[in-house]
């Protein structure tokens, strides 16, 4: 739980315009899940990054990134969260992987260890937290397992209510829906991971979402095209929903005098008789 704590406190704000406006973006959001396996070998993050763009995913949550620390990255098209291990590399890593104008939504991100993140995102009505975790496999030890859930329980405890078998367990008690599973695919659009040495997979990757919210999501499905080197398929999903884009303001051009001609003794005998004029028929005092 220090580690939780620590990160808390650590929370990284995105930096938003002095001067900003709420616009809505009139389009369905597209996310999806991603198990890239690693992003240490050169080019990865920008082949993730165009894969992204491809597919039109505004936000992807990545798993098994693999750096170390805790940070983001802010490209031309993307910008990349992350969490890892705060000292050694090449162990698991959380992250996401978020789209210019989503971008500008985004009011935080969490890092809470090398398995979990949040990323907070501004909406019309409503915030959206996404929850990006890379759980233990079956063979983990359970004390690790144990320690992964009450983890990510106290996460989802501190999610704002009007936000939005261990799995299943889960999500039953906290009233979510596993949606990877909830539309009707064939079934070799189901798998989300492929058997080494076979041409079978297997449905380990999943998008969890609060029951409150399944009504705006509109598709699920897994995209096997998508390349990154990874023996995980890019999982996507539809959310109809409004997202609330911070922009700058448009400031009039203001005309600004050339107060430099007033060296000249003419225009400033003129604009002295104008200025009188104009300050008597206002009443105001006259130089």
């Amino acid at each position: 739980m220090e580690k939780l704590t620590a990160a808390k406190n650590s929370v990284m704000e995105a930096g938003l315009p002095l001067r900003k406006r709420i616009s809505l973006r009139n389009k369905d959001m597209q996310f999806g899940t991603w198990n890239v396996r690693t992003l240490l070998q050169a080019g990865n993050m920008n082949i993730i990054a165009e894969e992204a763009e491809r597919y039109k995913m505004d936000l992807v949550p990545l798993q098994e990134i693999r750096w170390r620390g805790k940070g983001s990255i802010r490209k031309s098209k993307v910008t990349l969260y992350y969490s890892g291990d705060d000292v050694k590399q090449g162990y698991q890593g959380a992250g996401f992987i978020v789209s210019k104008k989503v971008s500008r939504s985004v009011l935080g991100f969490s890092p809470i260890c090398d398995r979990i993140c949040t990323l907070r995102i501004k909406d019309k009505f409503r915030n959206i937290t996404f929850v990006n975790v890379c759980a233990p496999t079956e063979d983990a030890k359970d004390e690790t397992v144990d320690e992964f859930y009450e983890t990510l329980q106290v996460v989802c405890d501190e999610i704002p209510k009007h936000d939005g078998l261990r799995l299943v367990q889960y999500a039953t008690i906290n009233n979510l829906k596993v949606l990877s599973t909830w539309f009707p695919r064939k079934d070799i659009h189901k798998g989300t991971c492929k058997i080494p040495a076979t041409n079978n997979t297997n449905q380990t990757d999943h998008i969890l979402v609060s029951k409150r919210r399944t009504s705006g999501i509109s598709n699920v499905q897994t995209y096997r095209g998508a390349n990154s080197d990874s023996d995980h398929f890019l999982d996507g999903a539809r959310l109809q929903q409004k997202i609330a884009l911070m922009t700058r303001n448009r400031i009039e051009n203001r005309k600004r005098l050339n107060v430099d001609q007033l060296i000249e003794t003419d225009v400033e005998c003129c604009y002295q008789q104008k200025y009188n004029t104009s300050c008597k028929e206002n009443h105001h005092p006259m130089i």
